[in-house]
């Protein structure tokens, strides 16, 4: 949904602000018909762009065998879960693969500059930090995931517009000109839940995080469209999770109501983690599956099976000998669905029962015909991939923590106390050289020996 166009856009100085988005100035004496044109003109250009783009924005970037990935962003990002996923994602479907994934996400923060009156301390802008943060890293691709507080909890104005699209474009500048990135993916801001709305101020004088707008997310929604017009940029790549959670969380609602992605009506949980990690892991080209096509049951902090609503057209060549899964606390990520070369059965009819084992462990009972079909590998208890994707998955977490946290103690003002033993240098590398090499060893493809016994 677009905006309202603010009367206050109509006047002579911001008028002029407005039209330099095309770069170029008209004259102040327009009459009032005539600058309400124009201002609806461009925005209706960017959101038809926005459309014509989206077919392309979801473009995909090519991992390399040694890239260093960063992601930035604000207390979303922080948070990291769905960094963490898509690092172990990543390591399991990349055997070759032998960079790193950072997290440089920190809570509070803005690219556009902007606060509330009432934010104490004033929000930091992610830019002041650039320098110091990832230029170090040498990233070859930088995810960055900003939008949420850029708005400031108001509803739609051209100047806080402004300013989120002068941080977006000062980002990019940076990422290519100074950190020297490769590729830049964006991801649009993930949906404002107004049916989770939180006010703590209930004497608020003014729209800001203690008291959010109520229709915020139609103010995410413009920005992210604008965003999506980004893709036009060489090395440039939009993923549109603010569209996806969008469509995904309304469909759930048509069964569930209550059903939520944000407790706080911001920051996602496990779920909405999970979701943002599918659209992250198509952008880096991890897997194909759009988001709108999984389906989580359950409206909890922990998912507890995923599987994909339609059989999807992508398998796994050479099962037997490599099949790797994924993690998301107690259950798996989409995998595809798997088709055995059931040649050799040609001639057994479609309700003939079978048993598939998997390294002498059953793990599915049903019909030839359904087998043919294709039958979906996340639904399946496979005790050798579930423990080794458990323990990557924990590793990689536990390694993003102790990394995130000596990060931020690095520019942190110095306690005149020592530090704690956990918290020494030698302590850290320690740590961190033993989940080095239990990441390498659980991240190896697991040898899988099927079985299809007839009955």
């Amino acid at each position: 949904m677009h905006p309202a166009i603010d009367s206050s856009v109509l006047q002579t100085t911001r008028t002029q602000r407005l039209l330099r988005i095309s770069g170029r100035r008209r004259a102040p004496c327009q009459s009032l018909a005539r600058r309400l044109l124009t201002i609806s003109s461009r925005l209706c250009a960017i959101l038809l762009a926005s459309w014509v783009i989206a077919q392309s924005a979801m473009a995909q970037v090519d991992v390399e065998e040694n890239d260093v990935i960063v992601f930035y962003g604000d207390s979303i990002t922080q948070g990291g879960q769905y960094v963490d996923l898509v690092e172990t994602w990543l390591l399991a479907s990349r055997p070759d693969w032998k960079g790193r994934i950072y997290n440089r996400g920190i809570s509070s923060e803005t690219l556009s500059g902007l606060t509330e009156a009432d934010h104490k301390p004033p929000r930091p802008c992610a830019l002041d930090r650039f320098t110091r943060d990832l230029p170090p890293l040498k990233p070859a691709i930088i995810v960055s995931c900003f939008g949420m507080n850029d708005g400031i909890y108001h509803p739609f104005d051209w100047n806080r517009f402004f300013a989120y699209r002068d941080g977006v474009l000062s980002m990019l500048d940076r990422s290519f000109g100074e950190a020297l990135a490769e590729d830049v993916i964006i991801l649009t801001p993930p949906p404002f839940d107004p049916y989770q709305r939180k006010a703590s101020d209930l004497k608020a004088t003014h729209f800001g995080y203690r008291f959010p707008y109520l229709n915020y997310n139609d103010t995410l929604g413009t920005y992210s469209q604008w965003l999506l017009t980004l893709s036009e940029r060489d090395h440039v790549h939009v993923g549109d999770l603010h569209s996806s959670m969008n469509d995904w969380l309304a469909r759930r609602r048509e069964e569930d109501v209550s059903f939520h992605l944000a407790p706080d009506a911001v920051h996602p949980n496990t779920t909405g983690h999970w979701l943002m990690a599918m659209t992250a892991a198509k952008m880096l080209s991890l897997q194909q599956t759009d988001v709108e096509r999984v389906f989580v049951p359950g409206n909890s902090e922990t998912i507890y099976r995923a599987s994909t609503t339609e059989n999807v057209p992508w398998f796994i060549p050479d099962v037997d000998e490599k099949l790797l899964a994924w993690h998301c606390e107690e259950g798996h990520l989409p995998q595809p669905a798997w088709q055995a070369d059931l040649s050799e059965l040609d001639d057994e009819p479609d309700d003939r029962q079978i048993r598939l084992t998997a390294n002498n462990d059953e793990v599915w009972l049903g019909t030839l015909g359904q087998l043919r079909d294709g039958i979906n590998l996340p639904n399946l208890e496979i005790p050798p991939l579930k423990a080794r994707a458990e323990k990557l998955h924990q590793a990689v977490a536990s390694r993003r923590k102790i990394e995130y946290q000596a990060w931020r103690r690095s520019f942190a003002p110095q306690k005149e106390t020592p530090p704690k033993p956990e918290e020494t240098p030698e302590a850290i590398a320690d740590q961190l050289a033993q989940l080095a090499t239990i990441i390498e060893v659980q991240r190896l493809p697991v040898i899988i020996n099927w079985v299809i016994e007839l009955r």
